[in-house]
């Protein structure tokens, strides 16, 4: 693996930094950017924004007017510098273009993809329900046919967009009696349709979880995504794992934050670096955090390997946990963060209880929100899960 970029990789960083920089106010924090309409104004501006640079759609082909860009390494790089920077992420990181590009119709492309592009509109993926999460497969969402239409019964839970944006890809089960992982079907629904019903659920983190109530939705056939019962394997799998997300740049951005903080602003009548337990703390979490950026990057590599018929990802190496080194990176990520946010809340002592807009709260209230967000840490996977897939995957282990 290459652990450095390469010129021209480099000269694209500095492209996105110095956009980011001019466009990312120094106080945002992006902590309601669906919440609040202020705030979500901004976010769809910024998406804007990345759609007229031909950003959101860096992968996808020229004659979709994509920039073909076909290195993840790229692609990589735009969301860790947002992730780094604390952009608002929306529609560009959970849309559902690599689905219709792969598996849409032509009607369907025309219908759709420009405006994604250009982030006009926005789509959120239609996937968790009360009895299948992490087990998607168990889901029981239902897709009946009529006529020319399917119709949709059932609910979708803890869906961070769906009270803001216009359409979902809803996972359907089209075919009851199919064995578990067939008779799913990708079905695209207009969230202003009769009988749709969305109600948002603030979280710990100040977060709107929404509920979305579906009955007796009529959306037209021409709407399925692929080949009916097919989902599993054609748009689900595409659009889950076709992206890179940012990493642990937002962590690391927290935590540079925090040195900062703890080399110059004094707290007590003392800076918190003066300590040897501080120093120690940082010490850890640092190295940590460079594991982390290291498996990142390599699962970047890997990726690209792959996709280049490069078989050198085929070998067994380190017990094979390279074939699910997602699952490994995901577990660092929701194991370090809420460790690292209750230490510093320790460190910060009262004033680590201020919330944002407090004149007094210590880096804009950061630390703060992070200890709350740090408890709804379930999104792509719980760790129990993530382990169960590196045993699996990883270390060939049976399954239990």
């Amino acid at each position: 693996m290459q652990l450095d970029f390469s010129p021209a990789e480099e000269a694209w960083r500095s492209e996105v930094v110095e956009f980011l920089e001019a466009e990312i106010p120094g106080d945002y924090r992006g902590e309601t950017a669906y919440e609040d309409d202020k705030a979500y104004e901004f976010t769809r501006s910024f998406a804007r924004k990345l759609g007229a640079r031909n950003w959101l759609s860096l992968a996808w082909p020229e004659e979709y007017s994509g920039q073909q860009r076909k290195s993840k390494t790229e692609q990589a790089i735009l969301m860790a510098e947002i992730g780094y920077h604390r952009g608002p992420f929306m529609n560009f990181q959970s849309d559902p273009a690599s689905a219709l590009i792969s598996y849409g119709t032509d009607a369907q492309r025309d219908r759709w993809l420009e405006d994604l592009r250009t982030a006009e509109i926005g789509f959120c993926n239609g996937l968790t329900e009360p009895e299948a999460g992490s087990d998607l497969a168990a889901l029981s969402f239902s897709a009946v046919e009529e006529g020319d239409e399917f119709v949709l019964n059932g609910e979708k839970i803890f869906n961070t967009r769906a009270h803001r944006i216009e359409y979902m890809m809803v996972a359907a089960r089209t075919t009851p009696d199919a064995t578990k992982y067939r008779g799913i079907s990708a079905i695209v629904c207009d969230l202003e349709t009769p009988g749709v019903t969305v109600v948002p659920k603030m979280d710990l983190g100040g977060t709107n979880l929404s509920w979305i109530y579906f009955d007796n939705v009529r959306v037209p056939k021409d709407n399925l995504i692929g080949t009916k019962d097919q989902a599993w394997y054609e748009a689900l799998s595409v659009d889950l794992h076709s992206r890179p997300g940012s990493g642990p740049y937002s962590s690391q951005r927290t935590f540079d934050d925090f040195v900062q903080f703890c080399n110059q602003e004094p707290v007590g009548g003392r800076l918190l670096i003066d300590a040897e337990e501080t120093r120690l703390m940082l010490a850890e979490f640092a190295i940590e955090l460079e594991v982390q950026r290291q498996l990142y990057w390599r699962t970047i590599w890997a990726r690209e390997q792959r996709e280049s018929g490069n078989d050198v990802i085929g070998e067994k190496i380190g017990g094979g946990l390279h074939q699910a080194s997602s699952s490994v990176l995901g577990l660092w990520q929701k194991e370090w963060t809420p460790r690292f946010m209750h230490a510093a809340y320790r460190l910060l002592g009262p004033y680590g209880q201020l919330k944002y807009g407090d004149r007094w709260a210590p880096m804009l209230g950061e630390i703060e929100r992070g200890v709350r967000l740090s408890h709804s840490n379930h999104a792509h996977g719980t760790p129990e899960i993530l382990k169960n897939v590196m045993a699996h995957r990883g270390l060939d282990m049976p399954r239990s």
